[in-house]
């Protein structure tokens, strides 16, 4: 009797954590290149967003997983859009990402930079510098970015966008495929310090008054349309609460972010 009991009673855990894990499936978020929002480290994806989207896990109800791998965020995006899957954490909002996703609450703040070549003797002080110079004056950018976005409004400015990121946009930048290159100051100078770059490129004291969207863009968590609002409000939730308690201004302070 006390064996069938025993019995019966593991079976009742086992089946209210199988339909907990039923109702709760999940949330899938993904990696994509964007250091040091996320880079490999051996066979594991390190870095910022990992360490943000764990907090946000360690609280929620329904449990955060990504796969150890990086993906362009071109790529991230159509599958957020498509629904299969569900978080991108850590990017700027723009008129397409209003439209297609759901915007939730942003994580922290980042401003525009500009890097330009060490040898260029130009001194610019504004983007209307690039947009006189016409194809003298191309200003490499990365695809899909939110910064990118703000800078092709801009009339008249040469706009190459073809770069999946920063990386790859300062590279042609040395190869003097681009006149500057533009992007933001929380992955820039993490890349600018990998020896490839080294002694090749100086930053630019621009004036970016030109498209005001430039001067601080806040980088959000974002839902497929497909979550839950309930899901979406508490996720929310958390990410207020550990801004307002310093829990995730300490993750952020790890990578000189304020």
């Amino acid at each position: 009797m006390i064996r069938f009991f025993v019995v019966a009673c593991i079976s009742l855990v086992l089946h209210a954590t199988a339909a907990r894990a039923e109702t709760n499936p999940a949330l899938i978020a993904e990696c994509f290149d964007a250091e040091p929002r996320y880079y490999m480290e051996g066979i594991k994806v390190k870095g910022l967003g990992i360490e943000l989207l764990q907090y946000i896990s360690s609280k929620a109800s329904r449990k955060i997983t990504y796969r150890d791998e990086i993906t362009p965020l071109t790529r991230a995006e159509n599958n957020l859009l498509a629904g299969d899957i569900d978080i991108i954490l850590g990017i700027g909002k723009t008129p397409a990402r209003a439209q297609n996703y759901v915007i939730g609450e942003s994580l922290f703040e980042q401003s525009t930079m500009a890097v330009v070549r060490k040898n260029d003797t130009t001194t610019f002080k504004t983007l209307k510098d690039f947009v006189d110079l016409g194809d003298r004056g191309v200003v490499l950018g990365v695809r899909s970015a939110s910064v990118t976005t703000a800078l092709k409004s801009v009339p008249g400015l040469v706009v190459d966008d073809a770069a999946n990121n920063i990386e790859q946009a300062l590279e042609k930048l040395v190869a003097e495929r681009g006149r500057v290159a533009i992007y933001n100051n929380v992955n820039t100078p993490f890349i600018m310090k990998k020896p490839q770059f080294a002694g090749q490129l100086k930053v630019a004291d621009l004036d970016f008054s030109l498209a005001s969207s430039l001067v601080v863009t806040p980088q959000y968590i974002m839902f497929s349309k497909k979550v839950s609002p309930e899901t979406v409000a508490e996720i929310n939730g958390i990410i207020a609460k550990g801004k307002e308690n310093g829990d995730i201004g300490k993750i952020l302070a790890k990578y000189d972010i304020k």
